[in-house]
Parts: C-alpha cells; sequence; structure tokens
C-alpha cells in the first residue's frame, strides 16, 4: 500500500502521511526532539505550534481521541509514528501500563502480548 498524506486541519500548506512524514509545502519536514518524540514546528499567520509527530498523524487520519484516552506507540518507540503503530489507550491505563514497563518486578513481568488483544483493539489488563 503507498504512502497516505492529509491535510493537518488549521495549517494550511502542511501534511502528515500514514508514515509519519510531514510536509510544507516546499519541502519534508526534518523533525526535532522533544523528550525523546519526533516533533516538528509549523507556521501560518504570525502563529507557530511545535507538536509531536505521532499526534499530528493520529488527529490528521482518526481524529481527537476520545475523551480520556491517549496516543499509545504499541511498539514503545517514541519515534515510530506510523499509523498502525499508534493505537488510542484509556489515559489511567496507559499510565498504569507504562508504570509496569518501568517497573516490572511490581507486576509479575506480564508480557507485552498477554495485555494487548489485537482482536479486541483493547489492552485487558490493568492493576
Amino acid at each position: 500500500m503507498s504512502e497516505q498524506w492529509k491535510d493537518i486541519a488549521d495549517w494550511p500548506g502542511y501534511s502528515v502521511s500514514d508514515l509519519g512524514r510531514v510536509q510544507s509545502p516546499n519541502k519534508i519536514l526534518n523533525p526535532c526532539k522533544s523528550d525523546g518524540y519526533p516533533c516538528v514546528t509549523l507556521y501560518h499567520e504570525g502563529k507557530r505550534l511545535t507538536i509531536r509527530i505521532h499526534l499530528l498523524v493520529w488527529y490528521a487520519f482518526k481524529g481527537s481521541p476520545a475523551s480520556g484516552y491517549v496516543v499509545h506507540h504499541k511498539s514503545h518507540d517514541r519515534g515510530d509514528a506510523r499509523l498502525d503503530n499508534l493505537h488510542a489507550m484509556l489515559s489511567g491505563k496507559h499510565t498504569s501500563y507504562h508504570w509496569r514497563h518501568r517497573n516490572p518486578g511490581s507486576y509479575h513481568n506480564v508480557a507485552l502480548t498477554e495485555l494487548y488483544d489485537d482482536r479486541r483493539d483493547d489492552w485487558g489488563a490493568s492493576l
């Protein structure tokens, strides 16, 4: 399947791809890093927005996450902003999941495959 591009709402001339690339009217933008996440800065009519690329991808292709949800990287690679690597997760589950991931002994080393169920598109474990 070929790379798909969508316009970035409210930022004319900018678009984002499902592979996590961002382009302005003239070129593909080189991302900077913010807390380990690739980000870009957009400009329009004197306004400036610096935003993480994975959020641009999610908003362009899926819209805003539902209330109480955050966008999570399935692979744990903050640099992988491809749409198929992103998932909306309840904020509380996201927090507890990352807490367990950073402190594996405190949750008996639950494997990632035990937490994520692709068939339901859901994270199944909770504290």
